[in-house]
């Protein structure tokens, strides 16, 4: 698979997260949009980190579109795996 599959691939399984779940929260009596749905800044971020799981997609050289699904789907959940521990390391160190 060419790498811009594999980077294709990876940011829709990340942005195919972000859609359950705002289909999970405008499913009730009465749906109302997320407000940080409504920020420019929110968009843009959650974007950024779609391109990010994209790259991830590729760094692992996955080979079959449901992998790079995968990578992409779970690589948000990475990222702030990381984030919590760098920020955890950081309050012990200083």
């Amino acid at each position: 698979m060419s790498w811009e599959a594999q980077f294709g691939w990876g940011i829709f399984g990340s942005l195919a997260v972000e859609l359950v779940l705002i289909v999970t929260l405008l499913d009730v009596a009465k749906p109302k949009w997320p407000e940080k749905y409504k920020h420019a800044g929110f968009v843009v971020a959650r974007l950024a980190v779609a391109i990010a799981s994209g790259m991830l997609a590729v760094a692992y050289n996955v080979q079959t579109p449901l992998l790079a699904i995968n990578v992409g789907a779970a690589a948000p959940a990475l990222f702030k795996t990381l984030a919590q521990g760098i920020k955890e390391q950081a309050k012990r160190a200083g």
